[in-house]
């Protein structure tokens, strides 16, 4: 019993397992010995062992919150400025030296726009899977993207900024033929989200398109089905018949991809699969997303 074992091990020196207590004098006698023949006995050499070389963290030396996105633009005048949306991903330790706050900037807004959706990139995720106007698959994509506690901060534009390969949500958008806004000095553009994750444009994302209409079936493997998954497919049919397929876990980013060219991929490999396995996932599991089309409506992504 977990309650039982936890007693013995914080009780009484003489309640504790005796192969416990051999364990410790023998790692003890271990250490002593390394110490005594290895680095002597002075404090110095004790202190040598626990002193651990590291750079010292960057610091975030100045906090912006502007209120009009001219003056957002005109603090982003270098490359130690950044972003800070959700504020999810900014690392303290590979980070800037300023940041400039976006949330006081009204771009969470969720609204159709004849026959797409409109949505501001500080929306955050949890607003994102909770609205009704959002497509359903796309809703359970946003929940699967991170915890709640995550989803509370996280948002759209900062999701799509950081093209996780792995990211489940930017698969969905990538299907359902989202269009990213920027906004720099030169003015406001529009480019399809494929391009952005794939050239990276400057400027602050400031809002996306996205289709409404259609059904779409998604097929993942993880290692558990609560993990990210190690590749996932993606599949939506428009209204005209027409089939776009998203893949994660096979580049860079998630990618849009023609099904014929699945075997032209070259995806990384890690400690989850090689490239080969998940070439081979990433075949499967399209070609089950795809037929996924012909037996579900799309709640169940």
């Amino acid at each position: 019993m977990i309650g039982s074992d936890h007693a013995r091990l914080n009780g009484p020196s003489d309640s504790i397992p005796r192969f416990y207590k051999v364990f410790a004098i023998l790692a003890l006698s271990r250490a002593m010995i390394a110490v005594r023949e290895g680095l002597g006995s002075s404090v110095e050499s004790l202190q040598a062992i626990a002193t651990v070389e590291r750079s010292p963290p960057n610091v975030i030396e100045a906090y912006h919150r502007p209120s009009t996105l001219e003056q957002a633009l005109d603090l982003l005048d270098s490359d130690s400025v950044a972003v800070l949306a959700g504020g999810t991903s900014l690392i303290a330790s590979e980070g800037p030296a300023a940041v400039v706050d976006l949330q006081d900037l009204g771009l969470d807004i969720i609204a159709l726009d004849g026959d797409r959706l409109a949505v501001g990139a500080m929306t955050r995720l949890r607003d994102f899977a909770a609205s009704d106007l959002v497509p359903q698959p796309l809703r359970r994509l946003a929940i699967r993207e991170a915890p709640n506690t995550i989803r509370n901060a996280a948002t759209i534009g900062g999701t799509i900024a950081s093209g996780d390969p792995e990211s489940e949500l930017l698969a969905g958008l990538l299907v359902y033929e989202s269009a990213v806004t920027l906004t720099g000095q030169g003015g406001e553009s529009t480019t399809g989200l494929p391009e952005y994750l794939s050239v990276r444009p400057g400027g602050i994302i400031t809002g996306i398109s996205i289709a409404t209409s259609g059904t779409a079936s998604a097929q993942r493997t993880g290692r558990t089905p609560a993990d990210r998954p190690i590749v996932l497919a993606v599949a939506r049919r428009t209204e005209t018949g027409a089939v776009l397929l998203a893949l994660t876990g096979v580049d860079s980013a998630p990618v849009l991809i023609d099904p014929a060219a699945i075997p032209s991929l070259d995806p990384p490999a890690d400690f989850r699969g090689s490239a080969s396995y998940r070439l081979h996932l990433a075949g499967i599991l399209s070609a089950r997303a795809i037929a996924g089309l012909d037996q579900i409506v799309g709640e169940h992504p």
